[in-house]
């Protein structure tokens, strides 16, 4: 095969920011930085009030997360938002604070941060959308080069549809793509504005079974940073319920891995047409509507339910304290009642009766999904799609939460999910 040619001197993919991120990929982290955003919109980025919300997000998600944060870099005005906030911006949720106004979030942001707009929405929009060049954030000489050679990229939509197509030609268990791979293969490929999905393929596949000489090939990670800022593509799919990681020796050999039952499922969101509207509140409202985040919920939600292996005791304890009875619905039929976690398993929520909820089996999907979120003192919050839906418009606005339901867990689900 053909060596691909560069477009221009210095050709990468960038992610969110040049620096390091902190974790911010997680999706409780991001939503959890949001809300500090979305609370103190018209204080300046690096005021007290901002410093003081990113400070307790820190204490309240160690202990949830593998990553170790550090939101708040120093006393005074040192924070993740001190310079330009290229991740919020790069993402589509916050505007330029450096002007006088102060923190200004996007409709989009609005939406996701008051949960209008779910998790699921939120990235579906995102793999939709999310474009190289970055206009948000990227200087405009490096988006001249860009301009110049005509080069537009999907980079999401992309590394889906390379993913996808390995397993349906080589078989599931090859579904996957790694940090080097994408590197060394796709997006140098991506850059000589290959089309051919064979091409990816079997350069891919090559390379894998070390059949291409790879110092033939162009660098596109030439830097400190370059890998690392290739690898958050990949990280942000996995954080979000596109693909999982299968550890490997060291970073660059980690599998970002398909399932079986994600093949077909992804084909409908790979072949989305590129969205009509630059407003990404209605691009969320297409993916809505179009059942693309439907989609993605059913195989996350799927994904979570494998992380439960408790999940038959914790059942048992609930529905017992419940006295099998839905807390929102009052549904009582043995055989609709389900178990919901407060906080999640995957953020090393406890399998205890203080955090769970006897939900009703569609009110539990709801709830996970963020559709239907739960604030401390027990108002119920529904998302736009819950809105316009004509099966839960009597909901209650209002629910008495029992006595042994922990209220820190009620908060943290508030803040971060």
């Amino acid at each position: 095969m053909i060596p691909p040619r560069l477009p221009f001197t210095g050709y990468k993919w960038r992610w969110a920011s040049f620096e390091l991120t902190e974790g911010l990929n997680d999706p409780a982290v991001f939503l959890g930085c949001l809300r500090v955003l979305w609370e103190n919109q018209g204080h300046k980025p690096n005021s007290p009030e901002v410093t003081a919300g990113l400070d307790r997000v820190e204490r309240e998600l160690e202990g949830h997360i593998s990553t170790k944060l550090r939101l708040v870099r120093s006393l005074g005005d040192r924070n993740i938002f001190r310079n330009s906030q290229q991740y919020w911006k790069a993402l589509g949720v916050l505007q330029d604070t450096r002007g006088k106004q102060g923190i200004v979030l996007t409709p989009f942001g609005d939406a996701v941060a008051d949960g209008r707009i779910t998790q699921v929405e939120f990235s579906t929009t995102l793999v939709a959308t999310l474009e190289l060049p970055n206009r948000a954030i990227m200087k405009q000489h490096e988006i001249e080069k860009w301009d110049r050679a005509g080069l537009r990229i999907r980079p999401l939509l992309l590394i889906l549809d390379v993913m996808r197509n390995i397993g349906v030609r080589f078989g599931v268990e090859q579904a996957y793509l790694t940090q080097d791979e994408l590197i060394r293969r796709v997006i140098p490929l991506a850059g000589d504005k290959t089309t051919v999905m064979e091409d990816y393929i079997s350069s891919v596949f090559a390379f894998r079974n070390k059949q291409l000489d790879r110092h033939q090939w162009p660098d596109c990670a030439q830097e400190a940073n370059d890998k690392r800022m290739a690898r958050e593509f990949l990280l942000f799919l996995a954080h979000y319920g596109f693909c999982s990681i299968s550890p490997g020796a060291r970073n660059a050999l980690d599998k970002f891995v398909i399932q079986e039952d994600s093949l077909t499922d992804l084909q409908a969101i790979i072949q989305l047409p590129i969205p009509k509207s630059e407003n990404q509140v209605d691009v969320a409202s297409q993916m809505r509507v179009s059942g693309i985040a439907a989609i993605t919920e059913r195989r996350r939600v799927t994904q979570s339910v494998l992380e439960r292996p408790c999940q038959t005791r914790f059942r048992r304890s609930v529905l017992e304290a419940y006295r099998s009875e839905c807390l929102i619905t009052q549904e009582r039929i043995p055989e609709t009642l389900e178990a919901a976690h407060i906080i999640p398993v995957g953020y090393r929520g406890a399998d205890t009766v203080g955090n769970g909820i006897c939900l009703r089996s569609d009110i539990h999907s709801l709830f996970d999904s963020g559709h239907l979120r739960i604030k401390p003192q027990g108002q119920l919050v529904l998302s736009d799609a819950m809105h316009t839906s004509l099966n839960y418009h009597n909901l209650p606005p209002l629910i008495h939460i029992p006595h042994f339901v922990l209220p820190d867990a009620l908060e943290w689900r508030w803040r971060y999910q």
